[in-house]
Protein backbone atom coordinates (compact mmCIF):
# COMPACT_ATOMS: atom_id res chain seq x y z
CA UNK A 1 0.00 0.00 0.00
CA UNK A 2 2.64 2.54 1.07
CA UNK A 3 3.97 1.45 -2.65
CA UNK A 4 1.03 2.35 -4.18
CA UNK A 5 0.59 5.84 -2.41
CA UNK A 6 4.78 6.66 -3.29
CA UNK A 7 3.89 6.00 -7.11
CA UNK A 8 0.30 8.09 -6.77
CA UNK A 9 2.26 10.69 -5.58
CA UNK A 10 4.83 10.43 -8.37
CA UNK A 11 2.43 9.96 -10.79
CA UNK A 12 0.75 13.19 -9.49
CA UNK A 13 4.20 15.25 -9.87
CA UNK A 14 5.00 13.78 -12.83
CA UNK A 15 1.76 16.27 -14.08
CA UNK A 16 1.61 19.04 -12.58
CA UNK A 17 4.13 20.83 -15.18
CA UNK A 18 2.13 19.35 -17.79
CA UNK A 19 -0.13 22.26 -18.61
CA UNK A 20 2.45 24.84 -18.58
CA UNK A 21 1.96 26.10 -14.86
CA UNK A 22 -2.06 26.21 -15.26
CA UNK A 23 -2.67 25.64 -11.61
CA UNK A 24 -6.60 24.64 -12.62
CA UNK A 25 -4.82 22.00 -15.15
CA UNK A 26 -2.48 20.51 -12.92
CA UNK A 27 -4.88 19.85 -10.40
CA UNK A 28 -7.26 18.74 -12.66
CA UNK A 29 -4.29 16.05 -13.33
CA UNK A 30 -3.57 15.45 -9.98
CA UNK A 31 -7.22 14.58 -9.09
CA UNK A 32 -7.50 12.29 -12.31
CA UNK A 33 -4.11 10.67 -11.55
CA UNK A 34 -5.61 9.85 -7.95
CA UNK A 35 -8.98 8.38 -9.20
CA UNK A 36 -7.26 6.13 -11.45
CA UNK A 37 -5.17 4.85 -8.61
CA UNK A 38 -8.04 4.31 -6.22
CA UNK A 39 -10.41 2.82 -8.98
CA UNK A 40 -7.06 0.53 -9.89
CA UNK A 41 -6.49 -0.33 -6.11
CA UNK A 42 -10.75 -0.77 -6.32
CA UNK A 43 -10.49 -3.04 -9.36
CA UNK A 44 -13.17 -0.82 -11.05
CA UNK A 45 -11.25 -1.35 -14.64
CA UNK A 46 -13.31 0.36 -16.87
CA UNK A 47 -12.96 3.71 -14.61
CA UNK A 48 -9.57 3.38 -13.93
CA UNK A 49 -8.61 2.81 -17.70
CA UNK A 50 -10.17 5.35 -18.77
CA UNK A 51 -8.44 8.09 -16.48
CA UNK A 52 -5.23 6.21 -17.17
CA UNK A 53 -6.01 7.02 -20.67
CA UNK A 54 -6.33 10.70 -19.71
CA UNK A 55 -3.28 10.91 -18.21
CA UNK A 56 -1.34 8.74 -20.80
CA UNK A 57 -2.69 11.76 -23.29
CA UNK A 58 -1.20 14.35 -20.77
CA UNK A 59 1.91 12.25 -20.47
CA UNK A 60 3.39 10.50 -22.94
CA UNK A 61 6.27 9.07 -21.86
CA UNK A 62 5.36 7.60 -18.23
CA UNK A 63 5.84 4.08 -18.33
CA UNK A 64 4.03 3.53 -15.32
CA UNK A 65 0.89 4.84 -16.59
CA UNK A 66 1.11 2.58 -19.72
CA UNK A 67 2.12 -0.42 -17.71
CA UNK A 68 -1.23 0.46 -15.68
CA UNK A 69 -2.73 0.44 -18.95
CA UNK A 70 -1.46 -2.76 -20.21
CA UNK A 71 -2.64 -4.55 -17.24
CA UNK A 72 -5.83 -2.91 -17.19
CA UNK A 73 -5.99 -4.03 -21.02
CA UNK A 74 -4.91 -7.90 -19.99
CA UNK A 75 -7.57 -7.90 -17.14
CA UNK A 76 -10.39 -7.08 -19.75
CA UNK A 77 -8.92 -10.11 -21.88
CA UNK A 78 -7.32 -7.62 -24.45
CA UNK A 79 -3.64 -9.58 -25.02
CA UNK A 80 -3.33 -6.73 -28.22
CA UNK A 81 -3.84 -3.79 -26.25
CA UNK A 82 -1.94 -4.87 -23.29
CA UNK A 83 1.34 -5.64 -25.38
CA UNK A 84 1.18 -2.53 -26.85
CA UNK A 85 0.81 -0.39 -23.47
CA UNK A 86 3.93 -2.98 -22.30
CA UNK A 87 5.96 -2.17 -25.46
CA UNK A 88 5.52 1.45 -24.66
CA UNK A 89 5.94 1.12 -21.19
CA UNK A 90 9.16 -0.75 -22.34
CA UNK A 91 10.52 2.15 -24.74
CA UNK A 92 10.35 4.52 -22.48
CA UNK A 93 11.98 2.62 -20.19
CA UNK A 94 13.64 -1.01 -21.24
CA UNK A 95 15.07 -1.60 -17.36
CA UNK A 96 11.01 -1.46 -16.45
CA UNK A 97 10.78 -5.15 -14.93
CA UNK A 98 7.14 -4.75 -14.19
CA UNK A 99 6.38 -4.37 -18.07
CA UNK A 100 8.63 -6.85 -19.27
CA UNK A 101 7.23 -9.74 -16.46
CA UNK A 102 3.56 -8.89 -17.11
CA UNK A 103 4.18 -8.96 -20.98
CA UNK A 104 5.72 -12.38 -20.73
CA UNK A 105 2.48 -13.20 -18.61
CA UNK A 106 0.10 -12.23 -21.26
CA UNK A 107 2.04 -14.27 -24.10
CA UNK A 108 2.42 -17.04 -21.60
CA UNK A 109 -1.32 -17.27 -21.81
CA UNK A 110 -1.72 -16.48 -25.44
CA UNK A 111 0.94 -19.88 -25.67
CA UNK A 112 -1.64 -21.78 -23.49
CA UNK A 113 -4.24 -21.18 -24.87
CA UNK A 114 -3.40 -21.93 -28.39
CA UNK A 115 -2.40 -24.90 -27.06
CA UNK A 116 -5.23 -25.73 -26.09
CA UNK A 117 -6.73 -24.85 -29.41
CA UNK A 118 -4.61 -27.36 -31.18
CA UNK A 119 -5.71 -30.43 -28.67
CA UNK A 120 -9.14 -29.38 -29.49
CA UNK A 121 -8.86 -29.18 -33.10
CA UNK A 122 -5.83 -32.11 -33.93
CA UNK A 123 -7.21 -36.05 -33.99
CA UNK A 124 -6.01 -38.39 -30.86
CA UNK A 125 -3.84 -40.15 -33.44
CA UNK A 126 -1.80 -37.42 -34.79
CA UNK A 127 1.74 -37.42 -33.33
CA UNK A 128 1.41 -33.73 -32.24
CA UNK A 129 -1.53 -34.63 -30.14
CA UNK A 130 0.36 -35.97 -27.16
CA UNK A 131 3.42 -33.51 -27.40
CA UNK A 132 0.25 -30.84 -27.31
CA UNK A 133 -0.96 -32.39 -24.12
CA UNK A 134 2.07 -32.64 -22.06
CA UNK A 135 2.55 -29.23 -22.82
CA UNK A 136 -0.66 -28.14 -21.44
CA UNK A 137 0.06 -30.22 -18.23
CA UNK A 138 3.34 -28.36 -17.73
CA UNK A 139 1.86 -24.65 -18.10
CA UNK A 140 -1.16 -26.16 -16.49
CA UNK A 141 1.10 -26.04 -12.99
CA UNK A 142 1.68 -22.72 -13.35
CA UNK A 143 -0.19 -20.97 -10.55
CA UNK A 144 -0.77 -17.35 -12.69
CA UNK A 145 -1.80 -19.78 -15.45
CA UNK A 146 -4.57 -21.50 -13.38
CA UNK A 147 -6.13 -18.32 -12.19
CA UNK A 148 -6.73 -17.08 -15.50
CA UNK A 149 -7.92 -20.35 -17.34
CA UNK A 150 -8.90 -19.75 -21.24
CA UNK A 151 -11.53 -21.73 -21.51
CA UNK A 152 -11.72 -24.86 -23.61
CA UNK A 153 -14.08 -25.83 -26.59
CA UNK A 154 -17.44 -26.41 -24.72
CA UNK A 155 -18.85 -29.92 -26.52
CA UNK A 156 -16.06 -31.17 -25.19
CA UNK A 157 -17.16 -31.25 -21.88
CA UNK A 158 -13.90 -30.48 -19.59
CA UNK A 159 -12.70 -27.92 -17.77
CA UNK A 160 -9.34 -26.07 -18.75
CA UNK A 161 -7.27 -28.00 -16.01
CA UNK A 162 -8.55 -31.30 -17.54
CA UNK A 163 -10.44 -31.99 -13.90
CA UNK A 164 -14.19 -33.37 -15.79
CA UNK A 165 -17.64 -31.30 -15.74
CA UNK A 166 -20.27 -33.56 -14.81
CA UNK A 167 -20.92 -36.63 -17.27
CA UNK A 168 -17.56 -36.52 -19.07
CA UNK A 169 -14.58 -38.12 -18.98
CA UNK A 170 -10.89 -36.08 -18.33
CA UNK A 171 -8.80 -35.08 -20.94
CA UNK A 172 -5.54 -37.16 -21.60
CA UNK A 173 -6.99 -40.38 -19.31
Amino acid sequence: MARSAIRLAIAGITVLPLLGGCALGSRHLLGVSRAAETAYQEGQIALALKDYRILAKAHANDPYIWTRIGNLEAIQGQPKKAVAAYRRAIRINPQDGEAWYNMGMVRLRQAWALFIEAYNAIPAGNPAHAHIQKMIRSLGHLPALRASAPPLHPALGRSIHGKPKAGSQRFGS
